[in-house]
């Protein structure tokens, strides 16, 4: 088991193991799910849509605890999701099994991240996922990688200015060329990543890899030793 911890906006941390999933917290997001497969054909539609939302419940808490958010974000997220009414926190906190404290946080870094819409003292699911994953890329995951080209091209010119030297020693030089290695290969995850959040998948991600994949073929044969 591997602890899931995630900082929400109002700088409160929520910590939980991730584990599979058991019975008790199937039971806990509003029934108990049944196996896969195992719907008969004499099940009641409530029981079969109960068993659904359950199994979707957890897996969302899965995926969650996978990406570096909590299980119970991820379970609300679920519920939320295949619910079709709006639900306050009052009933999310019963079906979910969660604490008062819990489901107020839980919501509040939700809606901060764009995953829930909040209307009056109801909340609803964002079900445009492209919308949501962009939102967690433009906000968590691009800045990293912006900051990691900003440090590595600072690096790479301490080692050009280093290495132009006439008692530049092989150390420098290799140093260098890894460095700038690096450097182009995070070049070109922040074109990778900035091709998503503009909200053109396909003909943005595919011309900036041709081009970084380009950029990348020519600097190693101008690297090879002649």
């Amino acid at each position: 088991m591997r602890a899931c911890e995630r900082r929400h906006p109002s700088n409160a941390t929520e910590s939980t193991v991730c584990s599979p999933p058991s019975a008790a917290r199937s039971a806990a997001s509003g029934c108990v799910a049944p196996q896969r497969g195992s719907a008969r054909h004499g099940d009641s539609s409530a029981a079969i849509a109960a068993g659904v939302r359950g199994q979707i419940t957890e897996m969302f808490g899965e995926i969650a605890c996978f990406w570096g958010f909590t299980r119970t974000q991820g379970r609300v997220y679920g519920h939320l999701f295949l619910s079709p009414d709006p639900l306050d926190q009052a009933s999310i906190r019963t079906r979910l099994k969660i604490s008062a404290g819990s489901a107020s946080m839980t919501l509040t870094s939700l809606t901060a991240w764009g995953a829930l819409q909040r209307t009056g003292r109801f909340y609803s699911a964002q079900t445009n996922l492209w919308t949501l994953i962009t939102t967690v890329m433009r906000t968590r995951e691009y800045p990293k990688v912006a900051e990691g080209v900003t440090r590595l091209r600072d690096l790479s010119a301490q080692l050009h200015v280093a290495g132009a030297g006439a008692d530049a020693g092989a150390e420098l030089r290799f140093m260098r060329d890894r460095i700038d290695h690096l450097l182009r290969f995070f070049d070109m995850c922040r074109a990778f990543l900035n091709a998503i959040v503009e909200h053109n998948p396909v003909h943005g991600i595919l011309n900036n890899l041709a081009r970084r994949a380009a950029k990348l073929t020519r600097a190693r044969r101008e690297a090879r030793p002649s």
